[in-house]
């Protein structure tokens, strides 16, 4: 596959008049769109969004000229500083719109920072999709009465950094989630899980932080939940984990996660399945929680394998924001990959 480049910059480039070269690009993503003949099947266009001002959406991209992606011909909106993938990070104002409205797939996002000055609610998820991808991004200051991102499938959400959001939770479908740091504001909490996943998924090496009496991480059949550092900032009456919805024979595991601060009544570090022999958990810590660990329907297998209710805290300073696990806990099977950030 090939990647075909195209540039637009908010300060320095022009729709009607740029040719969408890095020396003369057009203005915005939309105008990109716009002007852009979709590439061959195998290819892959890529808009590459200059850091020359703040992008601010008039509307929600819209696809009808340039037409739809596809598996063959996959769309790249990314930031960067003077050249494609230099690393480099573009602002984008969403202004009170979705990014994309409609359900499309193959639309992967890299290294913007996304916000919403306007705070103005949406009612539909920022991005939803088959075969979506949101890498390197960092999102704040939105509300939405749905899903932030999702419902989604086959997707990817990596190294993205969540914060201040209002939504009924961060991204919710059939989706790897790796290597993120999700931490709810103190006004605008979510309204479900954080992060709520189904089949066939995993969720590893992230940080959740959550406000307001919700679940960290809800998943059901078929899902691997490793080595999360999850933290209630509020003594939330929910999960850490919850796996209640985990059935039937295809397994879930819980491995390595580190939980705290769930002590509100009916909280739980890791609420198990609801049918026995269907999950297992392994060297899983729990800190000040209502209950450490729950049983559903005889499931015993979260209590093998060396989990543990810790008698202080896992975390250097998980209320201050360090996520960083303590001396005690680095080492103890859970290959620690996330601190700070």
């Amino acid at each position: 596959m090939s990647f075909v480049n195209y540039f637009c910059s908010q300060d320095n480039g022009n729709n009607a008049t740029g040719d969408g070269s890095v020396g003369d690009p057009w203005q915005t993503v939309q105008g990109s769109l716009d002007n852009i003949t979709q590439a061959s099947a195998g290819d892959c266009d890529v808009i590459n969004v200059l850091d020359e001002g703040e992008q601010q959406l008039a509307a929600d991209l819209d696809f009808t000229s340039y037409g739809t992606p596809s598996e063959n011909i996959p769309l790249i909106i990314a930031g960067c500083t003077a050249a494609a993938f230099d690393g480099g990070f573009a602002r984008l104002d969403i202004n009170g719109n979705p990014l994309i409205s409609a359900s499309t797939n193959d639309v992967h996002v890299r290294n913007l920072v996304m916000r919403d000055a306007s705070l103005t609610s949406f009612a539909t998820d920022l991005l939803r999709g088959t075969r979506v991808s949101l890498i390197n991004c960092e999102i704040t200051d939105m509300i939405t009465t749905d899903h932030l991102f999702g419902p989604l499938a086959s997707c990817l959400m990596q190294n993205c950094y969540v914060h201040d959001v209002s939504c009924q939770s961060v991204i919710r479908g059939t989706c790897a989630v790796i290597a993120n740091r999700l931490i709810a504001g103190p006004t605008r909490n979510p309204s479900a899980a954080n992060i709520e996943v189904s089949g066939d998924s995993a969720v590893a090496f992230n940080i959740v932080s959550v406000a307001g009496n919700v679940d960290g991480i809800s998943h059901d059949t078929g899902t691997a939940v490793m080595c999360n550092s999850i933290f209630s900032q509020d003594n939330s009456t929910g999960d850490g984990i919850n796996a209640s919805s985990v059935s039937g024979d295809e397994a879930a595991a819980i491995l390595g996660n580190l939980v705290e601060g769930f002590s509100g009544t009916g909280g739980a570090g890791i609420r198990g399945a609801l049918s026995a022999n269907s999950q297992s958990g392994m060297a899983n810590r729990v800190f000040d929680c209502a209950t450490a660990f729950v049983a559903n329907n005889g499931e015993v297998a979260l209590f093998d394998f060396e989990n543990e209710i810790l008698t202080e805290s896992p975390f250097a300073n998980a209320a201050g924001g360090d996520f960083t696990p303590t001396a005690a806990m680095v080492g103890a099977f859970r290959p620690n990959k996330i601190g700070t950030f």
